[in-house]
């Protein structure tokens, strides 16, 4: 697909893109070398509320979008995929599909990456370095805004909520939960994984992912 040069609105990108979702649902990051530092705040965000998609390799400036691509996105796949596994306080799943688009006549590379909603017994998911009370982030109108102790105690006492038979439950369909994707594109797309918990499935991003 051949997208123009100029910025355009993140709804007309989207478009562009063959992508459907929520705006609040959706965080672009222009991440040209490395991932950025606030990525984890937007995990964290996105597993701790209804889910969402990261968009790398897209930069804003005044609200308009423009589709930057990546310089090295195998390294950032990467950092991302190890990312997900060490940062956060509990292993995150992941949906990462890597789009190549035309802008005149050079190709850029995307990363989509979709962060499923955490299940409620891995609630709440925070940044380990920072701890529970820095860490931890809700999605709020298209921002990433801390945890609140209401928000934190609402989580637990979900927690509290979990039967035992509801947690095997849950473990044994972890898979099936974690696959549904709400973003989808038409444009060229790299190889995916949508599991990140099971071992396996991190290795299928290090075999088949962007070398």
């Amino acid at each position: 697909m051949t997208l123009p040069p100029t910025s355009a609105s993140l709804d007309d990108l989207l478009r562009l893109l063959g992508l459907v979702g929520e705006q609040d649902q959706i965080e672009c990051k222009e991440s040209a070398w490395q991932l950025p530092k606030d990525i984890w705040e937007t995990v964290s965000a996105f597993a701790n509320t209804s889910g969402g998609t990261l968009l790398l390799g897209i930069a804003e400036q005044g609200g308009r979008f423009q589709v930057a691509g990546l310089l090295d996105a195998a390294k950032i796949q990467h950092d991302l995929v190890s990312g997900l596994r060490a940062i956060l306080n509990v292993p995150m799943a992941a949906q990462i599909e890597a789009l190549v688009v035309n802008i005149g006549d050079e190709e850029r590379v995307l990363l989509s990456a979709y962060i499923p909603e955490a299940i409620a017994y891995q609630k709440p998911v925070y940044i380990r370095s920072r701890g529970l009370d820095k860490g931890c982030y809700k999605r709020v109108g298209g921002h990433d805004m801390p945890c609140t102790e209401d928000d934190l105690a609402r989580f637990f006492q979900d927690r509290a909520l979990i039967s035992p038979d509801m947690l095997v439950l849950a473990t044994l369909n972890i898979r099936s939960v974690f696959r549904g994707s709400r973003f989808r594109g038409d444009v060229r797309t790299g190889p995916s994984t949508s599991d990140l918990n099971d071992p396996e499935g991190a290795t299928m991003v290090e075999n088949n992912g962007l070398r």
